[in-house]
């Protein structure tokens, strides 16, 4: 997980330190009630027909857990499932586009196989870039700026058993299951243990 350096981490704080105070609008989570809380997108590559061994059994569990905790929040909740890349390109755009004046923040939960370098698998065996093709286009929306950007990813980052860059001065937080180079494990049966303790 990419943890800020201690500069951009005080700037962070300073920000919603001054919101609780001053309540400005479009800025941090604008703890006043005014805003909805952030909206949750879940891409669950689960299926992947051209190589059904690589079928995440057990992503559907995950789903659900997040489903139900995000709800329990009051999040609105949406699910993209066996999304291929297109449709990841295609969502992402939409997003990056989509006004999010009235909500707290973005929180985007990607379930799939990756790799090293921040590579994610979709459905229809194509690999897209964490930070290229999914958070740096989430920046460019102006009415998520200032406002918390969660992404949480359940993946592998490489083929080794048992975390990111600076990129800018928005407050985000990234969430990965693994380090860099690392298996991701998950039950076919429970899900995976990343996402069923943050759920639970």
């Amino acid at each position: 997980m990419y943890l800020p350096e201690r500069t951009e981490h005080q700037k962070i704080v300073r920000l919603y330190d001054s919101n609780r105070v001053n309540g400005a609008p479009g800025q941090g989570l604008h703890l006043n009630g005014k805003l909805k809380p952030p909206a949750v997108y879940i891409l669950n590559h689960e299926q992947f027909p051209q190589d059904p061994q690589l079928n995440r059994k057990g992503s559907s569990n995950d789903v659900i857990a997040l489903r139900k905790t995000f709800e329990s929040l009051n999040c609105r909740v949406e699910v993209i499932s066996n999304p291929e890349l297109p449709d990841v390109k295609n969502k992402v755009k939409e997003w990056s586009a989509k006004r999010f004046t009235q909500d707290a923040g973005i929180v985007l939960i990607i379930l799939s196989h990756g790799d090293r370098k921040e590579k994610i698998l979709a459905c229809d065996h194509r690999e897209y870039h964490l930070d290229d093709d999914v958070l740096f286009p989430l920046f460019r929306n102006p009415t998520l700026s200032g406002k918390p950007k969660i992404l949480i990813v359940q993946a592998c980052k490489g083929t080794l058993r048992a975390d990111a860059k600076n990129m800018s001065n928005e407050p985000y937080i990234k969430c990965y299951s693994c380090s860099e180079g690392y298996y991701s494990y998950r039950s076919e049966y429970q899900g995976s243990v990343f996402i069923q303790i943050l759920s639970s």
